[in-house]
């Protein structure tokens, strides 16, 4: 039945989907397409990845995720051709991923078929999965290896298969790897899982599961801080305190009202929706007294630990993807107490219901994430047009802004400044090193044009952006 999600959920996954990456959180969109495309022009590598905002010298590689999900797109384009829509294909097909893995661990625990069927369902259903399911992002593709790798998990505890324990540990650590701060977290459900059925607080097999993608994590993490160090991005590394407050916060963030409300508007209108908290709240409590509760409850409190740790990075709402398959499982219990079997044919409509106005709820609540900027699109492919092929130049914004919609459909290198550190001195010396045209961004915010300017010529003029061309 599992096929019958895929045809309910596949046109809102293809919804929009050659669309340029000018919709939701384009910034993180672009840069992960800038990625994928140096890999498809220049090579695979697992090992570092390279971005054009920071022009041509030691700065390009930037690496903070391990790019199996952008290696696996560049593999595509050399078979299928160089198209936005596959990266949003990979992630729509690593989403339907991640629900069966769902689908599979709540049967494995609870082997209520009706129940992990609509666990699936909520989990491809929320607004969140809608927007990001169908993203240019390593979110639904770092969830598919850990729902993988944690369903395998349980499998092993309950049959004690070789290969599931192989499995097991092979995707768990390329979940751990892709995104740091998620897999962790699932140590404690994991563990909690093993110690109750077995009654054992560990065994050695169940340490190499759990230790093995924590060191594999670590490996990476050390591979990235030398590689940053190198290329001088010294603020992503893991020993960076700045870099631990962007993602962590203060207390006082926690203590903020304000801030407190934006979480719960996230939330609700990502995950939960008005109907599906109400189901969320009558699963807690009905799930409470029975047996397996302790597992789901578990798995719950991980994901609320993993959000209080990590508060702030929690205004990009695509982190919170990670949250969605306990939240459904919970959803789907609710409405499983207001499933009467003795009234069959009228439970199964009040289910049906229950869930067509779900999604359509959902599918209102996610429009605007799909709202793209055609006007900037166009002023950005203007650039593109402007410029000669295979050029490299230096990009002048009011204040410094690393975003790589600025490269990635003009589709050239360009070297990062902003306007108080941009003066003709440095622009003679980068100009020796092939960097021949500048373009300045949102050009109306500047008192003046840079003195370093004067006598190049202007070949384009827009309402955001003027390019000059040195030779």
């Amino acid at each position: 039945m599992f096929w019958l999600l895929i045809l309910i959920f596949l046109p809102f996954r293809l919804y929009l989907i050659t669309n340029p990456l000018l919709d939701n959180h384009f910034f993180r969109q672009t840069q992960t397409a800038t990625v994928a495309r140096n890999y498809y022009l220049n090579g695979f590598d697992l090992l570092k990845s390279e971005l054009d905002i920071f022009g041509t010298g030691r700065e390009k590689y930037l690496t903070m995720e391990f790019p199996l999900y952008q290696n696996l797109v560049a593999g595509i384009y050399y078979v299928l051709g160089p198209n936005d829509y596959w990266g949003r294909a990979v992630s729509a097909a690593a989403g339907f991923t991640a629900a069966w893995y769902l689908y599979k661990l709540v049967y494995a625990v609870e082997k209520k078929k009706k129940l992990a069927y609509v666990s699936a369902f909520f989990f491809l259903a929320v607004p969140l999965s809608m927007i990001y399911q169908r993203s240019f992002l390593i979110e639904t593709t770092v969830l598919a290896f850990l729902s993988a790798g944690f369903y395998y998990t349980i499998s092993w505890v309950e049959n004690k298969k070789k290969v599931d324990f192989i499995l097991a540990c092979i995707l768990l650590s390329l979940g751990f790897m892709q995104k740091g701060m998620y897999g962790p977290f699932l140590i404690l459900p994991l563990w909690f899982y093993f110690f109750k059925k077995t009654g054992k607080i560990i065994n050695a097999k169940m340490m190499l599961i759990l230790v093995i993608p924590l060191t594999a994590l670590f490996i990476w993490q050390r591979h990235v801080d030398i590689l940053n160090i190198a290329s001088g991005h010294i603020y992503y590394t893991s020993g960076n305190p700045s870099q631990w407050l962007w993602n962590v916060g203060r207390l006082s963030d926690r203590l903020s009202i304000a801030q407190w409300q934006v979480r719960w508007q996230q939330l609700l209108n990502g995950i939960f929706l008005k109907p599906g908290l109400i189901l969320f709240l009558v699963g807690l409590i009905a799930n409470f007294p029975k047996k397996h509760n302790w597992f789901w409850l578990s798995f719950l409190t991980a994901e609320i630990i993993y959000f209080l740790i990590f508060f702030r990075i929690q205004s990009h709402e695509y982190y919170q993807l990670v949250m969605i398959a306990p939240v459904a499982f919970y959803m789907s219990a609710g409405l499983m107490v207001l499933y009467a079997k003795k009234y069959f044919l009228w439970s199964r409509l009040f289910m049906i219901l229950i869930l067509t106005v779900f999604l359509y709820k959902s599918w209102l609540n996610s429009q605007n994430g799909f709202t793209v900027d055609w006007p900037r699109y166009e002023r950005l492919r203007q650039i593109n047009k402007a410029l000669p092929l295979n050029s490299a130049g230096l990009l002048v914004t009011p204040e410094y802004d690393w975003n790589s919609v600025y490269t990635y459909y003009p589709g050239r290198k360009m070297l990062i400044f902003d306007r108080h550190k941009a003066d003709k001195k440095k622009f003679e010396e980068l100009k020796e090193k092939g960097y021949d045209f500048v373009v300045l961004q949102d050009w109306r915010s500047f008192e003046s044009s840079p003195d370093f300017l004067i006598g190049i010529p202007k070949i384009l003029e827009n309402e955001e952006f003027k390019v000059y061309l040195s030779k």
